[in-house]
């Protein structure tokens, strides 16, 4: 008896939600469609002239920048913006 009561909250319940979905009408303004200035071969031809940022696995390297702290700068500020006492 109880599977059947779940089973039918859960229908009356799919049921209710799916006509308040609709209580609006489902009228959404629909966007225009922006024509291209460019045809498909143009831009293709621009996509083949352009150079790539990827290239396979080789990656644009980023420079390296040199750290201006030290380690135990570094350490030293990790030990006073930690918490004096554990929080529970």
């Amino acid at each position: 008896m109880n599977t059947n009561l779940n089973r039918f909250a859960l229908t009356l319940s799919g049921a209710l939600f799916a006509s308040t979905a609709l209580a609006g009408g489902g009228q959404y303004p629909v966007d225009e469609v922006q024509k291209s200035a460019k045809t498909r071969a143009e831009v293709q031809a621009e996509l083949k002239s352009t150079v790539p940022l990827i290239r396979g696995d080789v990656y644009p390297v980023l420079e390296a920048t040199a750290s201006q702290r030290s380690r135990a700068e570094v350490r030293a500020e990790l030990q006073r913006a930690r918490p004096t006492e554990p929080t529970a």
